[in-house]
């Protein structure tokens, strides 16, 4: 949580660290314009009349009924909702909802922040245990009377109402009509408190995988999904990054490939669990390996390194192989040539491989007869070529980067009869 930010007209109030009458103007100055009323000048009176318990009693009062403004311009539909209180229907039906109730329908709106929250409830004891509020034994120093009235201003008094809330359900409506300005809907998104964020988020998620979107609403998911995001906190993330999780055991496939698709959409593949998503991008590898031995592959390899590269560069050590393979080979093709399509997603995902990729790279040269055998061919060799400097720039190896040096300062043959040589060690001379 961030520190909580005062109005400008509040700021000198930071530095008051006595009520007085010297320092009550600035404590006065500082509470929102609408609530400099008499009643708030009762306070100092108390305090004048050495009465700190009904001073306190004062402030908490105005701010009780501050929260209770701050409810109905947000919206008080939202707050029953929050309270689970249904019956809570207007103004007058707040006025019976205890502080506590109020205080913590307001943090769950986002009306109050964490640190507002916090404060204020300890305000809220004080308040119950040693003001005119109640039989009290115990008298208040000069210094809680202080603190009290200052986080009182401090952290409800001094700010403006909340804009008014939204129903997701409306907003959903909203994005959904043929020609929204998505500019615009985000814009109003992202003025609403943080915390409709996370809700909204699966409610994203749950109209994406419903079959019965519709595609307007569909395309303004998808396109407002990333930028949401971004607003989100790491436990909403992985919240729903672990519906996919268990969506993935369902017996209808076409769930956990929308779901991955939503994430992918997100940019949160990440946090899907490590095992998990190593399974994932075995599995999209493996597509573009059956593409590139399969018919019509110059045609069929495309669609398949996209989805690959769509899944991002962060891949687990236990899909480092089978991705970095899949990769090589439908970047350099065949002795036909290799696909066009393909060759950018694959170029994307060689400029960006991690650590662990080039180093598994190093041992499918090694060892991987499949790869080996594509490369004693002159066309895919001299496509390997072609990536052996960004491959060198990326290694720590040493046999790799001398290996790399050659094929740099060499010609296509280099690594032709550098993969002939290792044909010939894994006992597969041919390259059958």
């Amino acid at each position: 949580n961030t520190m909580i930010v005062v109005p400008k007209r509040a700021q000198p109030l930071l530095r008051v660290t006595s009520i007085s009458n010297e320092t009550w103007s600035i404590v006065r100055e500082a509470v929102r314009p609408d609530l400099q009323t008499a009643y708030l000048d009762r306070v100092p009176k108390a305090l004048n009349a050495q009465l700190p318990d009904a001073a306190l009693n004062y402030i908490w009062n105005l701010v009780e009924h501050d929260l209770r403004d701050k409810v109905m311009a947000y919206g008080i539909g939202y707050f029953s909702s929050a309270v689970n209180e249904p019956n809570i229907r207007t103004r007058d039906d707040l006025a019976d909802v205890k502080a506590i109730t109020l205080l913590n329908g307001c943090f769950a709106l986002g009306i109050i922040g964490n640190e507002a929250h916090f404060y204020l409830q300890h305000c809220r004891d004080v308040r119950n245990h040693y003001t005119a509020a109640h039989m009290s034994q115990s008298e208040l120093d000069m210094l809680e009377t202080a603190n009290f009235i200052k986080n009182c201003v401090k952290y409800a008094l001094c700010h403006d109402l909340p804009p008014a809330g939204f129903s997701i359900k409306d907003f959903l409506g909203y994005i959904g009509q043929k020609g929204t300005d998505l500019d615009e809907a985000y814009a109003l998104l992202e003025a609403q408190s943080p915390t409709i964020y996370g809700a909204l988020a699966h409610s994203f998620f749950d109209r994406w995988m419903d079959a019965q979107t519709l595609v307007d609403l569909r395309n303004a998911i998808k396109e407002l999904t990333p930028p949401l995001w971004n607003l989100l906190s790491e436990d909403v993330r992985t919240s729903l990054a672990m519906r996919y999780s268990s969506i993935k055991h369902r017996p209808t496939p076409n769930d956990a490939t929308q779901a991955l698709e939503f994430l992918k959409i997100a940019g949160g593949l990440k946090y899907i669990p490590e095992d998990m998503r190593a399974l994932i991008f075995k599995r999209y590898a493996d597509h573009l390996l059956k593409a590139y031995d399969g018919p019509n592959n110059f045609y069929n390899e495309s669609p398949h390194a996209r989805s690959l590269l769509e899944l991002g560069f962060d891949v687990p050590i236990q899909a480092a192989k089978p991705y970095i393979k899949s990769v090589i080979l439908s970047y350099v093709g065949n002795f036909y040539g290799y696909c066009w399509g393909a060759s950018s997603h694959n170029e994307a995902m060689i400029n960006s491989a991690s650590p662990t990729t080039i180093f598994a790279l190093r041992n499918v040269l090694a060892s991987d007869s499949t790869v080996i055998s594509v490369l004693t061919n002159q066309k895919p060799a001299d496509r390997f070529k072609t990536i052996a400097p960004i491959l060198r720039s990326k290694t720590t190896d040493a046999v790799l980067q001398d290996f790399l040096d050659q094929v740099i300062k060499g010609q296509w043959n280099i690594v032709v009869n550098e993969m002939l040589k290792r044909l010939k060690a894994l006992g597969n001379p041919s390259g059958l």
